[in-house]
This record gives structure tokens, sequence and C-alpha cells, in this order.
């Protein structure tokens, strides 16, 4: 017993050892992530500020699309009338000035004070029929945001509506960080020019209105540069920045706002980083000496409970592998949880699956029966399973083996659940080859499923195909349903005899079995009537075209009495996919057609297009 415990003594002990030094290198590295954490924690408040300046932007054109469609009806826009209505509408926005103009370029704001604004480009693109926000400059000639929308009346623009943005509302969005006195923020486009800037006494950059201009010659933490910025921003990508001036750092988290090419820039002095990392380096080591005392007890526990659990596996194991080899087939305990285990097998189980015990038990498999399986396979055995735990009753599960070679290799795994352990169910099961028998069972219903006389589908099979293929309602893709049946074809039985009657109707099965194949479909309905089903008709051409040539094929057809010659009417419907699923109607319409082909002339041809409401032909 001595010799036996002491390889599971040493293996424990090594583990144990190996757990330890993982724990304190997790821990040392979880110091180092700690340190990212105020940096994710400023990625997450300056996404929440890009959304809130995006959300409020977006509010804000909309408003002024409100206020140029209020000004649909308005010729004159210096009306006293017209700019009292602006004026409500100032008073409730965010707009420093609201400017209406016309398509000379001559604005008025609310007050009735008159602007020439023809050579702004938000003014410009709004006559184009544009609504959009720009950069720009306000009356008085300060940089700001305008926002504009055409005025539109019968498809052309009347007028313009522009909005001076109240930079001060932005300002507010992107300077509410705690501890504000150690951050700044700024919104900035990708040329680095300043559109709005926060304020602060930490600010590295205190001068000049470009960012970029400013940042030249200042010191970049490894992984960071001025033009590792410049290529996130020409693709729209956020990103981080460290870099100071040799006597403070500073970590800038930059993101797209997604208007225009305008950035939103972050920016946290170390101070706040090394605040942010104090308290979780603290947690971290006194976290590193508890969780290296409680992995040493757990190793313990462990080594105890693994030795016990081997002793009873390994007695169980032989009784199973006893009663195992005197059963025919191959025979395993399963352990289903989330996936599907092998606890023991015979050798004829793992001959069955292709697959020797040394291959099934590698790392790759590691003993899951789950993962030589398909997966939509292995859900419909757990749901086989599942129903027989709810019946208390055995379960059946036959399922195609997964193989290299063309023919599938189809198998039966059939028990019942004997437990529910701690490790899952507890199945014994019996794992059968089955091929020869689904091979038989699928050659009986796929000769089913044919006229015998013809060698294509009958009736039944025929109609059920056609509504498996119009199952999915497409209205994109057409179809054609026709209806088929030989002229005259009583007399050819009265005057030829019935055998050459029974000729002509298998010569004309085999012409309609080499013309149509899947998806398209040929049955016999019956006597001399035949249905057709085309797929995928682009247009009336085609499907006369098809059907031309299949009545010429017919007409050329040779029998053994060299004076018999036979022609067929058609009667064709042609409509959506989706229109096919009432099968019975569109029969009966495609079934009309046909007597009205054969009233007018043997060997005719009756075609409708339907719309996808009425069943009526297309005007």
């Amino acid at each position: 017993m001595k010799h036996r415990v002491r390889p599971y003594i040493i293996i424990t002990l090594v583990l144990a050892a190996l757990g330890i030094g993982a724990f304190f290198t997790f821990a040392s590295a979880l110091f180092d992530y700690a340190k990212d954490d105020s940096k994710l924690a400023m990625q997450t408040f300056v996404d929440n500020e890009i959304r809130s300046m995006a959300t409020e932007l977006k509010a804000a054109t909309e408003q002024i699309q409100i206020i140029a469609a209020s000004l649909t009806e308005t010729t004159d826009f210096a009306n006293p009338a017209v700019l009292r209505r602006v004026q409500e509408y100032h008073n409730q926005t965010h707009f420093k000035n609201l400017l209406v103009a016309g398509p000379d370029g001559r604005a008025f704001d609310d007050t009735g004070r008159q602007f020439q604004v023809a050579d702004r480009p938000a003014v410009q693109r709004a006559l184009l029929g544009e609504t959009g926000i720009y950069e720009g400059t306000d009356i008085s000639g300060q940089k700001t945001i305008l926002l504009s929308s055409p005025v539109i009346k019968d498809g052309r623009v009347t007028g313009v509506v522009v909005g001076e943005y109240d930079l001060f509302a932005l300002y507010q969005i992107i300077n509410m960080e705690k501890r504000h006195w150690e951050s700044y923020a700024a919104l900035i486009n990708s040329s680095g020019d300043f559109l709005i800037r926060a304020d602060s006494d930490n600010r590295l950059v205190k001068k000049g209105d470009n960012l970029f201009a400013a940042m030249q010659g200042l010191q970049f933490k490894s992984g960071s540069s001025l033009d590792r910025l410049l290529q996130d921003m020409h693709v729209k990508k956020s990103g981080f920045c460290e870099y100071g001036d040799g006597a403070s750092k500073r970590v800038m988290y930059y993101g797209p706002v997604g208007i225009n090419d305008w950035y939103l820039v972050k920016v946290h002095t170390d101070v706040m980083i090394q605040e942010d990392i104090a308290p979780i380096k603290q947690m971290v080591q006194k976290l590193s000496l508890v969780l290296a005392a409680v992995l040493v007890l757990l190793a313990l526990v462990v080594y105890h409970g693994l030795y016990n659990l081997r002793r009873a596996q390994h007695a169980e194991a032989l009784r199973f592998k006893t009663v195992a080899d005197n059963i025919p087939g191959g025979v395993a305990e399963l352990v289903l949880a989330k996936e599907l285990k092998v606890r023991y097998a015979n050798e004829t189980f793992y001959r069955l699956l292709d697959c020797p015990e040394a291959e099934f038990m590698n790392e790759k498999i590691a003993g899951y029966l789950s993962r030589i399986l398909p997966e939509r396979t292995f859900a419909q055995l757990r749901t086989v399973i599942d129903q027989a735990v709810q019946a208390k009753h055995v379960f059946s599960f036959d399922f195609v083996l997964p193989a290299a070679t063309a023919k599938p290799k189809w198998l039966n795994l059939n028990g019942r659940i004997i437990a529910r352990g701690k490790q899952g169910l507890i199945l014994q099961t019996v794992l059968m080859d089955v091929t020869a028998e689904k091979e038989r069972l699928a050659a009986v219903e796929a000769q089913s499923k044919l006229d015998e006389m013809t060698g294509i589908y009958n009736k039944i099979s025929a109609q059920h195909l056609v509504k498996d293929r119009t199952e999915a309602a497409d209205s994109v893709i057409w179809g054609a349903l026709v209806v088929m049946d030989i002229d005259r074809f009583k007399g050819v039985n009265d005057h030829f005899g019935h055998l050459v009657g029974d000729e002509v109707i298998t010569k004309i099965g085999a012409v309609l079995k080499d013309y149509f194949k899947l998806p398209d479909i040929a049955g016999r309905v019956g006597g001399d009537e035949f249905i057709i089903y085309v797929d995928h008709v682009s247009g009336y051409n085609q499907i006369s075209l098809i059907l031309h040539q299949l009545q010429g094929a017919i007409k050329a057809l040779r029998f053994s009495d060299p004076k018999l010659h036979i022609t067929c009417c058609m009667g064709c419907v042609c409509g959506p996919r989706y229109a096919f699923r009432e099968y019975n109607q569109a029969f009966e319409l495609a079934d009309k057609n046909l007597y009205v082909a054969k009233n007018r002339n043997r060997g005719d041809l009756e075609i409708t297009f339907l719309d996808d409401a009425s069943w009526g032909p297309l005007n």
C-alpha cells in the first residue's frame, strides 16, 4: 500500500508547488493588470461622454430639421411672424444664435438682424439639400459648431436654417470628471485643431490652437507615439497614449465621436493613476498570502479525495469489464454533464466509432464522445436523453458517424439512466452498427415516392416536394407550376392498344426525368396527366422557351408503331415561391389553363403570371 500511495503523494506535492508558483505569478500579473484598471475606467467614462455628446448633437440636428420643416410654406424669411416663431424655437434649444437664410445667402436672426452667410460651408451644403454638423465661426467670428438643414418645398430648396451651437453645453458634458483638477478634456478634429478645450492648470498643452503641434518634442512611453496617435485617428480608432515632459506624466484616451472626423480626448495625470492603483496593490499583497495557505490545504484535500476515488473507480472498472465482455455490441458507461464522457467501454465500442482507445483518450478527444459528434447531433442526443429522464424509460438514438468516406455509417446508441451523480447523469449504453438497416429503409422509402411505370415522382410525393421547395416565403424567387396531359390519349389506347399506350407514358416519363432535375420536380398525377414544378423562373421568355422545347422533345418521340405521333397540351401558372404553398389553389388554376390550351389547339400552351395578392393575372 505504501508503494501505491507514494506516487500520489509526490504528484500532489508537485501540483501544490506548481499551484503556489502559478498563483504568485498570477498575483504579479494581477498587479500589472491593476495599473490598467484606472485606464479602463477612464475609457468607460470617456465613451459615455462621447455617447452623451453624440446624443446631444443628434438631438440638436433633429431640432434644426424640425425648425426647417416648420418653415416649408415660408417665402419671406425676414417676415416678423417667421422671426417670432424662430425666437420660440430658440428659447427651447442650446443654440447661441439661430439664423434663417434664403437661397441668396441673406440670413436673419430672431431679432431681425441681417447677415450674409453665403460663403459658409454649412449654408452651401444645406442649399444642396444636406443636413449636417460643421466647424465654423459664429456671428462674432469666434470658432463654433454650426448645424444646418435645408427648407424644402416641392422638392426644391427654398431656404436654410443655421444654428450656432452653444459650446458651453458641450463643455459641461466633457468637464464632469471627478477630481477634475487632475484631468482635462478637449474636442478636436483629425488635424488636431481644438474645437472645445477645457481649462485646467494641469493642462500639459497650455498654448496654441493645435494639439498635435503642441505635442511635438514630448517624451512618449514605449508603445505610444505621436505617429501612432495620428495613424489611429486617420482610421477612426480609439486608444491610449502615455507621454510626459520629464517632470510629470500624462495618460490620454482618445475616441471618435462619430460625427465628421472629430475626436474627444481625455487626459489624466499620473497622480490619479497612482491613487487608483494603491488599494489594488495592497489587496493583492494580502490576498496572495491568504490564498497561498488555502492552496496548500486544498491540495491535501484533493489528494485524499483523488486517491479514494481512484480506488473506487478501479474496482468498478473491473466489475464493468466482466459484464461488458459478455454483451454483443459496444458497451460503455457514460457520464452526461456539459459534455458526454466515456467512463468505461469495451474494445467493440471503440471499434464501432472507428477510433482506437489510445486515440480516443488523446488530448484532443480526452475520452469525450461528444467531441467526435457534430454539435447538432449531440444536441439532439441530449434532448432524447432528457425526454427519457422525464419519462423514466430507456432511450434509443440513431446518428451518422462523421467520416471521410462518402458512404455514411449509421450507429444506434441505446441505454438507460442508472444514477444522477455529482459529475452528471450516469448512463449504461450499448452501441450497434445499423447501417445496413438504414440503407434498406432508405431504399424502400425512395421507391415508395416514385411512379412505378415512369420512374418519376408519384402524385403525393410531387405535391409534398413542391410544398417543401416553397416553404420559405420568398417574393424574390419565382417558380412555375405546370399541368400537362397527352392529346387524345384515349384514342391511342383504342386504336393502337394499351401496350402502346403504356409505351407512350413510359417514354414521356423518361423525357421529363431527363429534362427536370432538382430543384425542378416532375411527377405523374395519374393516367396521362403529369405535373411539373420549375424553380427560379426569371420571366415569360424563359418558361415559354423551356415548355416549348419540352413539347418539341415529346413531339419528336418515336414509338413501336411508326404511325403514332404524340403532342401534349400544358397549363402553366407562374408566381412567387410562396404562392405555391397553397398547392390546391395553384394546381386548380394551372388545370384551368390546361383546358384553355386544349380547347384552343392540340399541342398548345397557356401561361398565367400571378400577383401575390389576388391570384389574378398581372396587367
